[in-house]
């Protein structure tokens, strides 16, 4: 795998490269990582999550020290992030959660509506005081929402509401 990652007749470009491994990133040795030349390497993550590491957290982005000779130049000169300003940074590798596990956000499953709610506010808004009372208001509302029609049931008739926040009337 290491050598037709690395041979750019085969692939351009040597910015990242995401490896994924299904059960752990432990069984991931430390040579093939060493060996792939990329300058972000991602196991088990998007590349996305890759670039903001490297910009924000002191990472680098850009070609890797071997794409400089290569006739394609396909993945241009130097690189940004590097916050720290290391010297002889060679690559960054971002390792994320098994692909077994259960993951933080599943885009299968419909996105609760209190969270579609909040980020229509804050799209909406013309300053973040304005995002920040109208998210306020948001979950004042759901609470009030959700322990009124709660707390009315128990005691009138001495059951609960099974209707969440955006639920079916």
């Amino acid at each position: 795998v290491v050598p037709f990652l690395n041979d750019k007749s085969n692939i351009l470009g040597t910015l990242v490269a995401v490896v994924a491994h299904p059960k752990s990133v432990d069984k991931i040795p430390d040579k093939f990582v060493a060996q792939l030349k990329y300058t972000s390497l991602c196991v088990n993550s998007s590349s996305i999550f890759m670039y903001t590491a490297n910009v924000c957290c002191g990472g680098k982005w850009g070609g890797h020290s071997s794409d400089e000779n290569n006739p394609y130049g396909s993945s241009g000169r130097g690189g940004v992030g590097d916050i720290y300003a290391l010297r002889n940074i060679e690559r960054t590798v971002l390792y994320g959660p098994s692909l077994t596990a259960t993951p933080l956000l599943d885009l299968a499953k419909p996105t609760p509506p209190i969270l579609l709610d909040i980020l229509h506010a804050v799209s909406v808004s013309k300053t973040a005081g304005a995002a920040t009372m109208k998210i306020l208001l948001i979950l004042i509302v759901a609470l009030i929402h959700t322990i009124v029609p709660n707390v009315l049931l128990e005691a009138v008739f001495g059951a609960k509401a099974l209707k969440p926040y955006g639920g079916p009337f």
